[in-house]
């Protein structure tokens, strides 16, 4: 068993640790804790939104503020064009996940709002198949 931890070079392979895996240090991560229920509500919806409202909570916790401004640069970062983004950014508003403020010539501005749902706050239960 001793012996499977080591490569034909002779050198020890790194133990695997149990616990996730975390960032390294100076490489950009998404703060959270970020709420179950509002995550869900953003991935039954289509498309890029779930993306989208990912770069949000990137940039919210960045700039440690729940108003934050949509940037082109922000979007590609996330490999969300410009006008997916934007309808994104609609899908999260009519989802009240968010509020929008637009302005002709200028980057939205956008407020993460807190979910207000029926849902429990226990992650939904998953019926297994019976075999």
């Amino acid at each position: 068993m001793e012996l499977e931890r080591y490569r034909a070079n002779g050198k020890a392979k790194p133990k695997q640790s149990k616990r996730p895996p975390r960032h390294r240090a100076g490489s950009w991560f998404i703060k959270g804790p970020i709420p179950f229920d509002w995550i869900t509500s953003a991935a039954e919806l289509p498309g890029k939104t779930l993306a989208t409202g990912l770069a949000l909570w990137f940039e919210a916790g960045r700039t440690k503020t729940r108003c934050v401004k949509v940037t082109p640069r922000l979007l590609a970062m996330f490999a969300i064009e410009r006008h997916t983004g934007r309808r994104a950014l609609q899908r999260l508003a009519d989802a009240s996940l968010v509020s929008l403020i637009c302005k002709k010539g200028r980057c939205p501005v956008v407020t993460i709002l807190n979910t207000e749902t029926d849902r429990t706050d226990s992650p939904r239960t998953i019926a297994k198949s019976d075999k």
